[in-house]
């Protein structure tokens, strides 16, 4: 007797899962309704139909002999359930991609990079030269940068120390044959000076003024070059000097002439002795000699910037060609020996004192003369017995 469309639009708003369904009975178990839309039929042929049906859900209604009963079929559940487990088989699966993709990146960027760090590293014992290639601008690859950074630090301080090595080696070399020079300038060293003082006496016995001056004037310069010691004092230097002027006023009657000129607050600076003599003898046998007219050595010692020292000899003779200017100036700087001992001699010197410390200028222009200025630190508390 009752209209069950309307009750079947009711239960069609139910929200139902995949395999459930919703059926309204009466009390002879008959479908008065349901949620799928079907005929009215017994419930009991409903679930007759072989199909395997979980435990239904019953609810009774106020009406009575009506009840509301909600059914799952396994087949429905199984799919779901294999819907669920292909779901989590298809994630388990991307992940396990995913590891082994974050592996595979892991090993590319890290793995293999540290190998590769780890064999350069036992490879570059033997051969200093090899540098890494920085193939990325990561982590790594700024390691690998550091690494070479280092490397050629290693590579520059080893080079330093071989300079230093070889420096020291020159320097004690040239140390160990000035002493050899004293030696030998010490053999019966007061039997010249007695026979120079005998010289000197016959002399002025003699009333020959001019060879008892050039024999005084030798053994003074004799005597300060075989003294010990090698750092004197600039006067004692300039005194030096003067003796030697002497001489070469005598022995060319006057023709060439050396002035010599010290300020005052350099004259107690410390230098390396027989500096400005060897500089002023080769002005006067290259520069001067030729000239029939004779010329001017003038030798000058003052304070320079920095407090340093600076001594320059200038002469006015023949000079030389800036071909073979050239050639001295690279004779020097390259450490070959020249013609004559002066020039190189005062050069290696001072450049194995003095290292870098030290400039040595020299300029000439042909038939007008030559200048020579070097300049280097007058504090050599810290500098090795030279």
């Amino acid at each position: 007797m009752v209209k069950t469309q309307e009750l079947m639009e009711i239960l069609k708003d139910a929200q139902l899962s995949s395999g459930e369904e919703l059926y309204l009975i009466d009390r002879d178990r008959r479908i008065l309704a349901s949620a799928q839309g079907e005929e009215a039929k017994r419930l009991d042929q409903e679930e007759g139909d072989g199909s395997a049906v979980s435990c239904p859900y019953v609810r009774e209604l106020a009406i009575d002999g009506w009840t509301l009963v909600l059914k799952r079929r396994n087949a429905g559940l199984y799919r779901e359930i294999s819907k669920e487990m292909g779901l989590i088989a298809a994630a388990y699966l991307l992940a396990a991609i995913l590891v082994l993709l974050l592996l595979v990146i892991c090993y590319r960027n890290l793995v293999r990079p540290i190998q590769e760090m780890d064999d350069f590293v036992g490879t570059v014992s033997w051969n200093p030269k090899l540098r890494i290639e920085v193939k990325d601008k990561n982590e790594i690859g700024k390691v690998e940068q550091g690494l070479n950074q280092m490397l050629d630090n290693i590579e520059r301080k080893n080079a330093q120390l071989q300079e230093m090595k070889e420096w020291a080696y020159q320097t004690e070399l040239a140390k160990k044959q000035l002493q050899i020079l004293v030696y030998q300038n010490q053999i019966h060293p007061h039997f010249l000076y007695n026979t120079l003082d005998c010289i000197r006496a016959m002399a002025v016995l003699n009333d020959q003024k001019p060879i008892a001056a050039i024999t005084m004037a030798l053994s003074r310069m004799f005597r300060f070059a075989v003294r010990e010691e090698h750092i004197v004092a600039v006067e004692e230097e300039i005194s030096y000097v003067r003796e030697y002027a002497k001489i070469i006023d005598y022995r060319f009657n006057g023709k060439i002439k050396i002035q010599i000129e010290a300020e005052e607050q350099a004259a107690a600076r410390p230098m390396i002795k027989m500096i400005l003599q060897p500089i002023i003898e080769n002005a006067v046998f290259h520069g001067l000699e030729r000239n029939v007219g004779g010329g001017a050595v003038t030798a000058s010692v003052a304070m320079a910037r920095g407090d340093r020292l600076c001594l320059k000899v200038e002469d006015n003779g023949c000079g030389m060609s800036e071909e073979k200017l050239k050639v001295l100036r690279n004779s020097l700087a390259g450490g070959q020996k020249g013609q004559g001992i002066g020039l190189p001699n005062v050069y290696q010197r001072l450049k194995l004192f003095y290292g870098e410390d030290m400039d040595f200028f020299i300029d000439s222009r042909e038939n007008e003369g030559t200048s020579v200025r070097i300049e280097f630190a007058d504090n050599i508390k810290d500098r090795r017995d030279f």
